[in-house]
């Protein structure tokens, strides 16, 4: 009966994994094409620095949602951030760049950013379940070459939730992972994202079978 659990558990765990992955690759490919045109854009006007980092300045700001939904039953509630801390300008400035260039692409190029990436997730049903998860990753990411974009992350995961079913119970979650990502454009209207990470899950479990008290640990590498 434990095996069971543990298995449906595993999956609901690798599903919301895969998703909160896809949503930051998905994130990383909005940004990549963000500078690509930003930079044809400065390339082909011919800017002038100044405009180009308040461009920069206004691609950098903050950008956090937050939603929710109340119904009869219960209630539930998400939200989600995605905040990019620009590092070109000083290190353009300190390999020599001044205002009187207009090479805003060359800038572009040499110019690193952090990125904080996360989201949580509470959902309530009067009483009868509850389930809570946050997630997050903070990613170091750089232009490589004209066409792509890598980085490399550590990201966390926690969280608890009811279990229903036969064996009713509750299931607490905790998780790390390092790994890197890339965003090639090939074309200017096509793009490839790739992502690897490495992690591992700890897993604790308390179940109710009839008038016995269940209790498992278990790691998800």
């Amino acid at each position: 009966k434990v095996a069971r659990v543990i298995k449906t558990q595993t999956k609901l765990m690798m599903a919301k994994i895969s998703i909160f992955e896809t949503r930051f690759l998905r994130d990383a490919r909005a940004r990549h094409i963000r500078v690509q045109q930003l930079a044809n854009k400065a390339s082909k006007a011919k800017t002038s620095s100044s405009s180009y980092n308040q461009a920069a300045d206004s691609r950098a700001a903050p950008d956090f949602n937050l939603r929710g939904q109340m119904y009869e039953y219960g209630h539930s509630g998400r939200g989600d951030i995605s905040k990019t801390i620009k590092m070109a300008p000083d290190v353009a400035r300190s390999d020599g760049w001044n205002g009187s260039r207009d090479d805003s692409e060359d800038e572009a190029q040499r110019g690193g950013r952090i990125v904080v990436f996360g989201d949580f997730v509470h959902t309530n049903d009067k009483g009868k379940s509850e389930s809570k998860q946050v997630n997050g990753k903070l990613a170091w990411e750089q232009k490589i070459g004209p066409r792509s974009t890598g980085g490399v992350f550590f990201g966390g995961m926690a969280g608890d939730g009811d279990i229903k079913g036969a064996q009713p119970g509750d299931h607490d979650f905790t998780a790390i992972s390092l790994g890197a990502y890339a965003v090639h454009s090939p074309s200017e209207r096509f793009h490839i994202g790739v992502s690897t990470s490495i992690g591992a899950v700890r897993n604790k479990l308390k179940l109710k079978d009839g008038n016995d008290n269940l209790q498992s640990k278990f790691d998800l590498n």
